[in-house]
């Protein structure tokens, strides 16, 4: 429909009268509603509990790499870094 050469009260009465409120019939249940995980699905939840429970930051480490970087004796290993990067996108795929 184009907006644009239908006069304004020709698009207000396309959609209904205004004003004029109509009720909706709400549907009756007798049961009310259920939600049933899997039981595969459980264990995820555990998960979820412990990864939620466990310390964000480990200090003692934070602590040592920080006081190696002040020292400018904290040395990334370049080999290392692309073999684990290598084998993250292998499992990835």
């Amino acid at each position: 429909m184009k907006i644009a050469s239908v006069p304004l009260s020709a698009q207000v009465h396309a959609y209904g009268k205004t004003g004029q409120k109509t009720s909706v019939p709400r549907a009756c249940s007798q049961a009310p509603d259920v939600v049933e995980i899997s039981p595969n699905v459980r264990p995820l939840g555990e998960f979820l509990r412990a990864a939620q429970s466990a310390p964000d930051v480990r200090m003692e480490r934070v602590t040592a790499l920080r006081q190696q970087i002040e020292a400018g004796t904290y040395r990334v290993d370049g080999r290392a870094v692309a073999e684990r990067l290598l084998a993250h996108t292998a499992a990835q795929l």
